[in-house]
């Protein structure tokens, strides 16, 4: 055997285990993502670990949010919307940054969580407040919003539920709509809590993609359901619900 074919065949094994240590570190990285994806899915499923969170109906209204607010003291409601996949708590922190990336927990979360504006009542006593989620794949988070833009499914889903320390109260949905990040007629929590809450209608009402007809009357309270629109930098899409009939 010559010496020029065992340094050939030595080059030959070295290259083999090269190649084998990179095919094998591919799918190690390949199962990691798995991984990782399944985490933040199920972190951020309604389905997941946050259902056994969730208020029950027939549970005392003084345990609902303080058992709630043993966990995190930012939790300030529950909110759900029937036949989608919407059904987490709602949080509040002292800025709109702060919940973008941390789940109910407080942890750092890709995901994040549903929250309430930081410039509203954490009481629900705002005539109109904002809601906050991420659209995120998989149909977690505030991603079902985006189903609504079907004139089909906004006319077949039309109630949810929100519980609050004040209460557990049906919501009726009334309208969807596509605006932008800056929109005061939508973002601007001081402006619209000085006006009528007529007022706030007959612009959702103008510049609503679908809207149903619900009888307001001015002691009423909305609540805007905001997620990103896809593919459009600074898109918005938005849910607006009524808090109609008090449960519990």
């Amino acid at each position: 055997m010559s010496k020029a074919y065992k340094v050939a065949k030595f080059i030959d094994n070295i290259i083999n285990k090269i190649i084998s240590l990179f095919f094998i570190i591919a799918i190690i990285f390949c199962l990691y993502a798995l991984f990782d994806i399944f985490t933040v899915y199920n972190g951020a499923s309604s389905s997941g670990k946050i259902a056994i969170l969730k208020p029950t109906v027939e549970e005392p209204i003084e345990n609902k949010i303080d058992r709630l607010n043993n966990i995190n003291p930012d939790i300030c409601g529950w909110i759900t919307i029937d036949g989608t996949n919407i059904d987490y708590p709602i949080l509040i922190g002292e800025d709109n940054s702060k919940y973008l990336t941390r789940d109910v927990y407080g942890n750092y979360a890709v995901y994040g969580s549903i929250f309430l504006d930081y410039r509203n009542s954490r009481e629900w006593l705002d005539k109109y407040s904002v809601v906050f989620g991420h659209n995120m794949k998989n149909d977690v988070m505030f991603s079902d919003i985006k189903k609504f833009a079907e004139q089909e499914f906004f006319d077949t889903h039309t109630t949810g539920m929100i519980y609050t320390k004040n209460g557990i109260f049906e919501l009726q949905i009334f309208a969807f709509l596509e605006t932008d990040a800056f929109d005061s007629n939508v973002y601007g929590i001081k402006s619209s809590n000085e006006k009528s809450i007529f007022d706030k209608v007959e612009y959702i009402k103008e510049n609503a993609i679908h809207y149903r007809e619900v009888e307001f009357l001015e002691e009423d309270k909305i609540i805007a359901l905001s997620t990103c629109k896809n593919n459009v930098t600074d898109g918005r899409q938005i849910l607006f619900v009524k808090i109609s009939n008090k449960v519990n």
